[in-house]
């Protein structure tokens, strides 16, 4: 486990990724799949683990071995060896902050009104940064703890400095930036049709040259079997019965 402070339990995070990623890197696989098909005329089988999938994105930074080099793993709210970096209480909530390199940091040191922290040798490069956290934390967080989320956000802003606040899941789906690119869409119920004020996932990916998106509701379970088994792969009404007898659909 790499969430949470040291010391904490197990941390349980709220998203479903295995289930969300999994199926992305069979999408990815089964590309490939078809790219290689179409070149050589040899299908094959797409094998796609969920536990291989999320062991694989831990393994993305070598969580082990900083701790080896003493460099905890669990460090709660912030990440110290990429200061500053991570959430800061504010009145009103909390913001995230990403400003691990050099512009970026003396940038958020200026919309701090810090411009001094910019040749203090404790921050003035990320190592330092590093070795200084603490005091830095406590610095960024004595600015963020005295403003509400609005103005911090509008502080950094005014310096390109990359943050956010953080939101509840009712606030994320309904942010007017992601309703408006069709990241998350109102749903509706494929017999009662809309239903008010609930919003689920829509179509993260944005084209130059075409449309993407959901026109229907999710199928029911072999609601589209006829249109896939017989129509795009050819199979006849006694083949796709025999699967039907033999529950393989």
């Amino acid at each position: 486990m790499t969430s949470g402070g040291p010391g904490d339990p197990p941390v349980r995070v709220g998203v479903p990724f295995a289930d969300l990623t999994a199926p992305l890197f069979g999408v990815i696989g089964v590309l490939a799949a078809i790219h290689q098909a179409q070149r050589t005329g040899i299908g094959q089988h797409v094998d796609v683990s969920m536990l291989g999938v999320m062991t694989m994105m831990v393994s993305g930074e070598p969580f082990d071995l900083l701790e080896r080099c003493g460099v905890p793993q669990r460090t709660g709210l912030t990440v110290p060896r990429l200061a500053p970096f991570g959430l800061y209480r504010t009145l009103d909530g909390y913001v995230s902050i990403c400003a691990p390199m050099e512009a970026i940091a003396h940038a958020l040191f200026q919309a701090i009104g810090r411009p001094d922290l910019i040749s203090d040798p404790r921050f003035a490069v990320r190592d330092a940064r590093v070795v200084n956290v603490g005091e830095l934390d406590s610095i960024i967080g004595a600015f963020t703890g005295s403003r509400t989320n609005a103005e911090v956000i509008a502080a950094l802003e005014e310096w390109d400095v990359p943050a956010a606040e953080v939101r509840n899941p009712e606030e994320a789906a309904r942010d007017p930036r992601v309703v408006s690119r069709g990241e998350t869409v109102p749903l509706a119920h494929p017999k009662y049709g809309m239903v008010e004020d609930v919003y689920g996932m829509g179509m993260p990916i944005r084209f130059s040259r075409a449309e993407a998106g959901f026109d229907a509701p999710p199928p029911g379970l072999g609601e589209h079997n006829d249109a896939v088994y017989r129509g795009l792969l050819g199979y006849s009404t006694e083949r796709l019965e025999e699967l039907r007898t033999q529950r393989v659909i």
